[in-house]
Order: structure tokens, then C-alpha cells, then sequence
């Protein structure tokens, strides 16, 4: 990133920053949470497909930073 960032480019970095504390927080309930294996199965599918998809998310926003 070469020079002072956009308006809209100060966005999506703040976004990108924002969603990988909001996946590691999901990924480590995921994960070290005692409470989660209790959970409902089907619960606990919907919160990993939403981990997955927030990770997709990270890549798009993580792409479209190396283009600024």
C-alpha cells in the first residue's frame, strides 16, 4: 500500500481487522469452549459453516487490500 489509504480503503482494512477478531473469537468458542460440543448438532454445524464462510470472507477482503 504505497501512500495515504481512501476513505473507502480505510473501510475495508478497519472491516478485515474487525472479522479476524470476530473468527478468532468464533474459532476459539469452536474449538476450547467447553459449552459447544453441548450445544444442538445442528447448532453447532451452523456455527462452523459460519466460521467457514467468515473465512472466505477474510480472503476476498484480504485480495482486495493487496490491490490498493
Amino acid at each position: 500500500m504505497a501512500g495515504e489509504l481512501l476513505p473507502h480503503q480505510r473501510r475495508v482494512l478497519d472491516e478485515k481487522m474487525d472479522l479476524d477478531q470476530r473468527i478468532a473469537k468464533l474459532d476459539a468458542f469452536i474449538h476450547s469452549n467447553p459449552i459447544f460440543p453441548t450445544l444442538d448438532r445442528d447448532e453447532r454445524a451452523r456455527q462452523m459453516r459460519q466460521l467457514d464462510v467468515m473465512h472466505e470472507l477474510a480472503v476476498i477482503l484480504r485480495e482486495r487490500i493487496a490491490h490498493f
